[in-house]
C-alpha cells in the first residue's frame, strides 16, 4: 500500500474530492520529467500476475507485466490541433507533446494518482513507471494512443550469469571447505545489478572488495567494456562458526538470514529476519582477497562501507568485540602482516587497533535501541598512527563525539605498505551480521546514508550448489522469473519502477491484516468466480539432476598447436579454450612447469623454441587467464626476438630431461574445480552425491476429498538442493491442495495507493454481508472524465478451504468452516 493514511481514508470515505491525474514524461532522459496530462484524456493500467500455478490456489506467486494504454488528445485549446497533429512523428513543430525528445519510443513515461487526502491536501501517488512501447495514430479518426510497458521491458540484456560455486574445496587449501553459501538471489542480485537495478549501491570509486551479502558471500561481479567478468576481490575462506586455525572448520554453509526461522538456542527467542545477510549464530570468519592491493602507510587511507547490525541479541559483553574487521597491512620489503582492525563492541562502541595492542573505545551511536545502521570508516595512516573516522548514518565523526580515533602504529617512510586481504573473524556467540560491504582506496568518500534502491530482493529460499551454466547468452528477464518460479516467489516491477523479487514467505510474514477495507461496487453474488477440481493438486512432484562440485583437477589441457602454430617473436596469441565441463576456482596464474610439477598444483605451461621439443625451453611467457563458466580467455604473449611454441622440451636448462611422452606435446594446462551433474563423488562438496532425484510431497486428506491430483514442477536447473526443494514443495502442497474461488471482475471506486499482494478486506454490506480477507493478484485502473477513477481487481481468499461457502442463514456471511470428511 502506498501513500498515507490520510490519503487511504479519504479514498475510503463517501465524500471523495479533488481526484488527480498526472502523465509526464522525461523528454531528454536525464531524469527531469516534463508534465503532459494536458494533452491527455484518460488512461488505463493494468498489472496482473501470471503463473503456472493453478488459478484457485490459495498460492500467491508468478511475475507481472505492467502496461499503460493511454488516450491522446490534441491541443485542448486549439481544435485545429488534433491529436494526430500533435502526436504525429513527422510534425516538428515546436508546440507538440513530444518537442524536443530525444527519441519517442522508449521514452520514459509515469503516472500519478490521487485526490485531495483527509487532511485537505492534494496526494498523489505512482500508478506507473516505464517506457512507452507503442504510438497508434489514426489520422482518419482523429485520435492517438500510447502504450507504455514497465520496467521488465527494458530488462532485456542478453547476459550469462558468472560461474558462482557455494560450498567448495580451495586449491591448496587446509582449512577445510569454503562455505560462503549460494541462493538464488545470488543470481538474481546479479541480473538486477547487470541491468542497472541496484538494491544496495554500486561498487564505489576506487573499489577494492564489494560484498553485498545477497544470497552469498561470493563478491560482487560486473562486466567491463569488453564484455569481460570483472570480480571485485575473491573469497579465501568461509563459514558460519569461530576461527579454529588451519587445521580445518567445523563450521557449517553462511546462510541467508530468512531461512533460519528457529528459535535461537541460547536465547530462546526467534532469530531476526533481515535482508540477505549472513546468520553467524557462532560468529562469522570469512577472508578475502581484494581485487587488488590498495597502497598503504603513512600519507595514505582505505575505507570500508557497510550497513551492519549493533542489536547484540545475544549479550555480548560490552567490552567484547562485537564486530572485527582486519586490514592485513603488509610490508613491501620484510613481508609481515600487521592486522589494523577496526569493528563495535558489545554495546555498539567503535573501535580501533593495532594488531596484538589494546583497542582504543569511542562512543555508541546515538539510537535508543542498537539495531541496523550504516557505517562508512576511513582510515588514514601516518608514520606513527592510524586515524579511524566512524560515519554512523548521517552523523559526521569528530573527537568530540567519540567517532575520530587514533592508534599508535609505526609506518616507517622508507617501506611501503599495502592491503591486499580483508577478514571478518567472529568469536563465539558474536553476529557479524552486515549488508553491502566495500572496501576502497578513498580518501575523502561520500556518504551513500539514505541510499534510494532501484530493485528490492528478499532473501532467497532456494539453496543452490552452483549458478547453471548456459553455453548462450540469455535474456535477463526470463532468467529471473525462472529463478522466481523454482521458488513459487512473486517477481515484478512496482508502481515506481522498483523491480523486486519477494519469497513466498512474503504474505504470510508481511501481512498479519489486511490494509484497507473496501465496498464492491456490485454485490458479490453478481461476481465472476471460478473454483474447479482442475485447481486442486494434492500430489506435488520434483525432478532434480543435481551439481556436484568436484575435487580441483585439471579442467583444460591444450590438445593441439596454437592458432598460426605457434606465438611469433615480441607477439600475442589470444584465442578462447573450451572445457569439457562447467568448472569453478579455474587458477589464473599460469606458470612454467619445473621438472617434475609444481609442488602444489596450479596452472602451468612448458615451452619450446622448435615445434618437435628438441630446441631450448622457454619460461619467461606472460600468459593471462579470464575464466568464463565453462570456457576461458587466454593470451599468451611472447616477448622473446625469435617464435616460442607451446609444447614439451626434450631437455631443461641444465640439461636434465623431461620424460619422453611429454617432448613435443602441447603443454597448457589449467587447474581448477569441475563441475558436473548426475555422477556419484565423496569429494563433491554442497550437493546429493546421487544422480536425479525425484521429491514428492503429498496432503492425503485432500486425496480422499478429490482423488489424486498430480503437479509436476517444469524442470530448471535452478532446482539442485534437495533440502530447500523439500521445503518448497511441502510449502506448496499446503497451499493447493483444496479447491479456491478466485474473484475477478471486482469492482470498486479506484483506491490510489492500493497494489499486488496487499491484504485488503472486501466487503458487500447489502447483498452478502461479507467482510472477509483477500490478497489482490490483479488491478486494473482506469480514470477518465466519464466513469471517473475506478479499479477492477482480480482477488485470491486468505482463509483456508471452504472460505466462500455461504453456511450461515441468519448472517448470510462466508466464514472458514471445513468440512472434515467426518458424520
Amino acid at each position: 500500500m502506498q501513500g498515507s493514511a490520510s490519503l487511504l481514508q479519504a479514498a475510503s470515505g463517501a465524500s471523495r474530492s479533488g481526484l488527480t491525474g498526472t502523465v509526464s514524461v522525461d523528454l531528454l532522459r536525464n531524469g527531469t520529467f516534463t508534465d503532459i496530462s494536458a494533452y491527455c484524456s484518460s488512461w488505463t493500467v493494468d498489472r496482473s500476475l501470471t503463473t503456472d500455478v493453478p488459478q484457485g490456489s490459495r498460492l500467491v506467486t508468478g511475475y507481472a507485466a505492467s502496461q499503460l494504454t493511454l488516450t491522446a488528445i490534441g491541443n485542448p485549446q486549439d481544435n485545429v490541433k488534433d491529436a494526430p497533429w500533435m502526436w504525429s512523428p513527422y510534425n516538428p513543430a515546436s508546440g507538440t507533446a513530444l518537442y524536443g525528445a530525444a527519441a519517442r519510443v522508449e521514452t520514459p513515461i509515469t503516472v500519478l494518482e490521487g485526490m485531495t487526502n483527509a487532511s485537505g491536501s492534494e496526494e498523489t501517488v505512482p500508478s506507473f513507471t516505464g517506457y512507452i512501447r507503442a504510438f497508434d495514430i489514426d489520422s482518419a479518426g482523429g485520435t492517438a494512443t500510447i502504450t507504455a510497458l514497465d520496467g521488465s521491458d527494458r530488462m532485456r540484456s542478453q547476459c550469462n550469469i558468472p560461474q558462482i560455486i557455494g560450498d567448495y574445496v580451495r586449491s591448496n587449501y587446509t582449512g577445510g571447505i569454503v562455505r560462503q553459501g549460494l541462493t538464488g538471489g545470488r543470481a538474481l542480485d546479479y541480473l538486477f545489478r547487470a541491468n542497472g537495478l541496484y538494491s544496495t549501491p554500486a561498487p564505489r570509486p576506487g573499489c577494492r572488495l564489494s560484498v553485498t551479502g545477497h544470497g552469498s558471500l561470493e563478491p560482487e561481479y560486473v562486466t567491463d567494456a569488453s564484455g569481460n567478468y570483472v570480480q571485485y576481490g575473491s573469497t579465501l575462506y568461509a563459514w558460519d562458526g569461530p576461527f579454529v586455525g588451519s587445521g580445518g572448520n567445523s563450521g557449517s554453509s553462511v546462510v541467508s538470514y530468512i531461512q533460519d526461522i528457529q528459535d535461537d538456542i541460547r536465547t530462546g527467542t526467534p532469530k531476526m529476519f533481515f535482508g540477505q545477510c549472513p546468520d553467524p549464530q557462532l560468529g562469522i570468519t570469512a577472508a578475502w582477497s581484494l581485487k587488488s592491493p590498495i597502497t598503504f602507510g603513512s600519507g595514505h587511507s582505505a575505507t570500508i562501507e557497510a550497513w551492519v547490525d549493533l542489536s547484540n541479541p545475544l549479550d555480548v559483553a560490552s567490552g567484547s568485540q562485537l564486530m572485527a574487521m582486519n586490514l592485513d597491512v603488509k610490508q613491501t620489503s620484510g613481508g609481515s602482516i600487521t592486522p589494523l582492525i577496526v569493528g563495535f563492541m558489545g554495546d555498539g562502541r567503535p573501535f580501533i587497533q593495532n594488531g596484538a595492542g589494546s583497542p582504543v573505545v569511542g562512543n555508541a551511536p546515538n539510537t535508543s535501541t542498537q539495531t541496523w545502521i550504516y557505517v562508512l570508516i576511513t582510515i588514514a595512516a601516518a608514520t606513527s598512527s592510524a586515524v579511524a573516522s566512524f560515519t554512523f548514518n548521517a552523523t559526521a565523526p569528530t573527537v568530540a563525539n567519540g567517532r575520530v580515533l587514533t592508534a599508535a602504529t609505526s609506518y616507517t617512510s622508507s617501506a611501503g605498505y599495502t592491503i591486499s586481504e580483508f577478514d571478518m573473524l567472529g568469536d563465539q556467540g558474536c553476529r557479524a551480521r552486515f549488508e553491502a560491504l566495500q572496501v576502497t582506496s578513498e580518501t575523502s568518500p561520500a556518504s551513500n546514508y539514505g541510499y534510494t534502491p532501484t530493485a528490492v530482493i528478499e532473501p532467497s529460499l532456494n539453496n543452490l550448489i552452483v549458478v547453471p551454466f548456459s553455453p548462450d547468452k540469455q535474456d535477463s528477464w526470463t532468467v529471473a522469473q525462472e529463478i522466481a518460479a523454482c521458488e513459487f516467489g512473486t517477481l515484478f516491477f512496482s508502481e515506481s519502477g522498483i523491480a523486486t523479487f519477494w519469497n513466498r514467505n512474503h504474505f504470510q510474514d508481511s501481512q498479519t491484516s489486511a490494509v484497507a477495507s473496501v465496498t464492491s461496487l456490485r454485490g458479490l453474488e453478481q461476481l465472476t468466480s471460478t473454483e474447479a477440481v482442475d485447481s486442486v493438486k494434492n500430489h506435488i512432484i520434483a525432478t532434480a539432476t543435481p551439481y556436484q562440485v568436484q575435487a580441483p583437477a585439471w579442467v583444460y589441457q591444450l590438445s593441439s598447436t596454437l592458432p598460426g602454430g605457434g606465438v611469433h617473436s615480441n607477439s600475442t596469441v589470444t584465442y578462447t579454450a573450451q572445457f569439457d565441463n562447467a568448472a569453478a576456482t579455474v587458477s589464473t596464474s599460469v606458470a612454467f612447469i619445473p621438472l617434475g610439477g609444481f609442488s602444489t598444483p596450479q596452472s602451468g605451461y612448458r615451452a619450446c623454441r622448435t615445434p618437435d621439443g628438441s630446441g631450448d625451453q622457454v619460461s619467461n611467457l606472460a600468459i593471462t587467464v579470464v575464466p568464463y563458466a565453462q570456457s576461458a580467455k587466454i593470451s599468451v604473449h611472447n616477448p622473446n626476438s625469435y617464435p616460442v611454441y607451446l609444447v614439451g622440451p626434450a631437455n631443461d636448462l641444465s640439461g636434465n630431461a623431461y620424460p619422453p611422452g611429454n617432448v613435443g606435446v602441447p603443454m597448457l594446462q589449467l587447474w581448477g574445480s569441475p563441475i558436473i551433474q548426475a555422477v556419484a563423488s565423496s569429494l563433491s562438496t554442497g550437493s546429493d552425491p546421487t544422480t536425479t532425484s525425484t521429491y514428492d510431497a503429498w496432503d492425503y486428506q485432500s486425496v480422499d476429498f478429490y482423488g489424486e491430483q498430480q503437479y509436476a514442477l517444469t524442470s530448471s536447473s535452478y532446482l539442485q538442493d534437495s533440502t530447500s526443494l523439500q521445503s518448497t514443495i511441502n510449502d506448496m502442497v499446503a497451499q493447493i491442495a483444496y479447491a479456491f474461488p478466485v474473484l475477478s471482475n471486482v469492482s470498486i471506486s479506484a483506491i490510489p495507493g492500493l497494489q499486488i499482494g496487499d491484504r485488503i478486506k472486501l466487503l458487500d454490506p447489502v447483498g452478502t454481508l461479507i467482510a472477509n480477507d483477500f490478497f489482490v493478484m490483479g488491478i486494473s485502473r482506469t480514470m477518465d472524465p466519464t466513469s471517473g477513477y475506478l479499479m477492477t481487481l482480480t482477488l485470491k481468499p486468505l482463509a483456508g478451504p471452504g472460505a466462500l461457502i455461504w453456511d450461515d442463514p441468519t448472517a448470510g456471511t462466508w466464514d472458514n468452516f471445513v468440512w472434515d470428511g467426518t458424520y
